[in-house]
């Protein structure tokens, strides 16, 4: 009889643990819904601002004199660009990036894929093709990473 209490007991502590972590998963994305992952072809369609550009794995993998050359230039680029550029990605794969230049504002049209297993995203400018691989995408944030020269992640708010 004594077996049964304790298998009775150790089921029911089991049983509210489960219940603990489920309503803490629950709780937690109830506290803010925005930061639950969305999958990549639905979350991707709309308007996204820039909000920074990450150059340190890139940073990392030069010599210090080629770093101190091309680090400013590379943060005065980003000064501007950073806060000041959106890309709308439409529904029909058409992606526009409104961005400042040293003429003014400037749009720039291209295309947009998903790959099939919606871990990556490539742009196709007119000449140019860019592959990222999507780091994170959620209502409100996303990320893309891209190894092509210069590295960088690329990070974005959600403007609608």
């Amino acid at each position: 009889m004594k077996w049964y209490h304790t298998f009775f007991l150790a089921i029911l502590i089991f049983s509210c643990e489960r219940e603990s972590e489920i309503v803490c998963v629950d709780s937690e994305n109830a506290k803010n819904p925005h930061d639950v992952p969305v999958p990549v072809k639905d979350g991707i369609k709309g308007n996204w601002k820039l909000v920074d550009i990450d150059y340190s794995e890139y940073y990392s993998s030069l010599s210090e004199e080629t770093r101190m050359r091309l680090q400013p230039e590379f943060e005065a680029q980003m000064k501007e660009m950073v806060g000041n550029t959106a890309y709308d990605f439409q529904s029909n794969n058409m992606l526009v990036i409104q961005m400042p230049t040293d003429y003014g504002d400037t749009s720039i049209q291209a295309n947009y894929q998903i790959s099939k297993n919606a871990d990556s995203i490539n742009f196709f400018f007119s000449e140019e093709k860019e592959a990222y691989r999507v780091d994170a995408m959620t209502k409100k944030q996303m990320i893309l990473k891209t190894s092509e020269l210069p590295a960088r992640r690329l990070i974005f708010s959600r403007l609608n």
